[in-house]
């Protein structure tokens, strides 16, 4: 597992990446997200971290690897697979060639579901963990606050699609959270410090 860290608690979560890819790179075009989202066993999601810039679609590749890499173990990296996606996608998976585990999934990629439209899409697979209370996120995540205010008639849904697709595979481990005294006692030589998160900042215990 990897893990948070809540207040006193240790809460195993899986961790997903969704990927959403602009075609092209401007000053108006939209951004390119890497999203990264922990479930728990309890359906709770919880950003984690995620990258949202302007920069050319190839050059997306080494920023994926680098996330992927930061956040292992991951249990799936979700791409959207059409156009310029595709291609990119594809030069993901050659340089994750010589560590597949780094990057689990990716090698397929999914498309979007056909006949509906994108703003139903979001709203349908996201208004429910919303409206529920099982999305967390961090007080400096203003960037995907604004854009589901402004649903739908923000100006980007970047970040939307990019938790869409963390979020596609998305299955919470069995394994419920323990407290730190527990957590210690039972991971003494077992548990890498690398797969430790803390919840507040996102940076590694």
């Amino acid at each position: 597992f990897a893990y948070l860290r809540i207040d006193d608690d240790m809460v195993p979560v899986h961790i997903y990446m969704g990927v959403d890819l602009a075609a092209t790179a401007t000053k108006t075009s939209d951004y390119q997200v890497i999203m990264v989202m922990a479930i728990d066993s309890n359906k709770n999601r919880y950003i984690v971290d995620y990258y949202r810039e302007r920069i050319p679609t190839f050059d997306m590749p080494e920023q994926i690897l680098k996330y992927a890499r930061k956040y292992y173990p991951v249990k799936r990296v979700t791409i959207e697979t059409v156009a310029a996606q595709e291609m990119a996608r594809d030069m993901t998976s050659r340089m994750a060639a010589d560590d597949k585990r780094i990057l689990p999934g990716i090698f397929k990629g999914v498309k979007p579901p056909p006949g509906i439209n994108k703003k139903d899409r979001l709203e349908t697979s996201l208004g429910q963990i919303v409206n529920t209370k099982k999305l967390y996120i961090r007080k400096n995540m203003t960037e995907i606050v604004d854009e589901m205010f402004e649903h739908p008639f923000q100006r980007n849904d970047d970040l939307m699609d990019g938790l869409y697709y963390a979020d596609y595979f998305a299955h919470p481990p069995k394994s419920a959270k323990i407290s730190m005294e527990q957590f210690e006692k039972k991971s003494v030589g077992a548990v890498s410090k690398s797969k430790l998160y803390n919840w507040v900042t996102g940076s590694r215990i």
